[in-house]
């Protein structure tokens, strides 16, 4: 529950979940559905998450997240090493590490200088009215 509460915190509220069959996930999944969410909805303007989980079976189905979880293990690794890091350390170098990810480019990268520049997901786009 903390863990979401910081990444929702870091980026905005999901309003749909895809997960793994995790007992963490589960068990997270099981407590905010208790909640009274007609009252929720009423009084705050929040929707209930909707949670999809992986199918039990299928170790393939969330190949593109566990390909980024892969790629945050790699940086780690190559980083660190064998260090022993503080929690100060560790949560700097996952800030870094999480930065190298979300300034991936999601299109493709043209050698033309006057071309568009190319789409990550640390782009942020703000609406002014």
């Amino acid at each position: 529950m903390q863990a979401m509460r910081r990444f929702f915190a870091r980026r905005e509220r999901s309003s749909i979940m895809y997960t793994d069959n995790g007992t963490n996930f589960l068990g997270t999944s099981r407590a905010l559905g208790n909640l009274n969410w007609q009252e929720i909805i009423a009084e705050c303007a929040i929707q209930k998450i909707k949670w999809h989980f992986n199918p039990p079976a299928a170790s393939w189905y969330g190949g593109w997240w566990e390909r980024m979880i892969c790629i945050i293990n790699q940086l780690l690794r190559k980083v660190s090493g064998r260090a022993c890091a503080t929690y100060e350390e560790m949560v700097t170098l996952l800030c870094e590490c999480e930065s190298v990810v979300n300034g991936r480019p999601l299109t493709y990268l043209y050698d033309d200088p006057n071309e568009l520049r190319a789409i990550k997901p640390s782009n942020v786009f703000a609406v002014s009215i």
